[in-house]
């Protein structure tokens, strides 16, 4: 079939004739329409008629939404939303405010892709969920997430506290203590159990469950419903590349082994 495919970037101000200009050269239903947005686009729009202090509950700005809004992707309806590189919305900043209204005022479908790994907090992948709109990451569950922060919040204070103890004992031996908060900083203290990192795996088994039925994972194995590969990329190999290291990285090495 045919559709329109329309690019939309920019700032908001170089746009101020676009959607009345789009129904004169469409040659489609809206229904057979696809944008092609930036996430600069979206978020210019976003700061045009709303104010964002709070990311998760933005403000109609009244003095401009009603003569700015259908000049606006808010102004408008979208049957699904796809965001692409979805990873990026994964702070509470403008993309994941301007994405998550957008669906909120087109009522669609939204759907994040990203192929980047996520190595994030708990509330990272919160927010994701909340981008999306899914069950149990509403507004209403914002206490749950501050919840959750605070228990991260101590649970690293009493790693912190926990390590600068040992070490002022083990340094002090070694007449080093002005090295403690350094060695602190720098990560180089890891004999103490992770208070931390044992909360972060209990609040991120929590969200995944909350995630179940709501992800589909595509990798270079992975099958159709024919059996058939779905990606189109060869299988990797793996070649290890062998060479000497430098005459100062030897020592570096040993120092971090030794660590």
């Amino acid at each position: 079939g045919e559709f329109d495919l329309i690019p939309y970037m920019g700032p908001q101000g170089s746009r101020k004739t676009f959607w009345m200009e789009l129904q004169a050269q469409c040659k489609h239903d809206p229904c057979l329409c696809i944008f092609l947005m930036t996430h600069t686009a979206v978020k210019a729009d976003l700061e045009v008629c709303f104010d964002t202090s709070n990311p998760y509950v933005p403000k109609i700005t009244s003095r401009v939404f009603a003569r700015h809004l259908s000049n606006t992707i808010h102004g408008h309806v979208f049957g699904t939303i796809i965001v692409n590189e979805a990873h990026i919305a994964q702070n509470p900043k403008m993309t994941l405010v301007a994405i998550n209204n957008l669906w909120r005022m087109s009522s669609g479908t939204v759907m994040a892709m990203t192929a980047t790994p996520l190595l994030t907090c708990p509330g990272d992948l919160w927010n994701l969920g909340h981008l999306m709109g899914m069950e149990g990451f509403s507004e209403e569950k914002l206490e749950d997430l501050k919840a959750m922060e605070r228990d991260l919040s101590l649970a690293l204070h009493w790693d912190l506290s926990s390590v600068l103890h040992r070490d002022r004992q083990r340094l002090k031996q070694l007449e080093q203590s002005n090295e403690v908060l350094d060695r602190i900083a720098h990560r180089w203290s890891m004999h103490a159990k992770s208070a931390y990192l044992s909360v972060v795996a209990e609040k991120m088994e929590t969200l995944h469950n909350q995630f179940a039925g709501s992800i589909v994972r595509q990798v270079v194995n992975s099958l159709d419903f024919k059996g058939d590969p779905i990606s189109g990329l060869p299988m990797y190999h793996e070649h290890i590349i062998q060479r000497p290291l430098l005459e100062w990285e030897q020592p570096f090495f040993d120092m971090v082994a030794h660590d």
